[in-house]
């Protein structure tokens, strides 16, 4: 493991003998009252040319993390927007992303 990098607190930053990098094109989400799992995908098509959905990796996070990702999202896209201009997506997909529900699996937790 790799440690010659240092994050702005000067903590080590090492890399897992199981890092990778990956190219994905499609994410799946599943969320929990506690967690949720994002699971980053290949939209492809198979060898007989049928389209698939290649799962490549699972990021499971609590809630909150996935609030910190959201923000830190933004932040870069509001970016590369403001010095290359506006990022362009398919028809539909602002309003499909829209219309997605969270499970009504998700119930609210009890206030003690």
């Amino acid at each position: 493991m790799s440690s010659n990098k240092r994050t702005k607190a000067d903590k080590p930053i090492v890399r897992s003998k199981d890092y990778r990098i990956i190219f994905v094109n499609g994410f799946r989400l599943r969320v929990s009252q506690n967690d949720v799992a994002l699971t980053m995908v290949i939209e492809m098509e198979n060898e007989q040319g049928q389209p698939i959905i290649q799962e490549e990796v699972r990021a499971m996070m609590t809630t909150r993390s996935l609030k910190v990702l959201m923000l830190l999202l933004q932040n870069v896209v509001a970016d590369i927007e403001n010095k290359a201009g506006p990022i362009e997506l398919p028809p539909g997909k602002e309003a499909e992303i829209a219309a997605s529900k969270v499970e009504k699996s998700i119930v609210k937790p009890a206030k003690i």
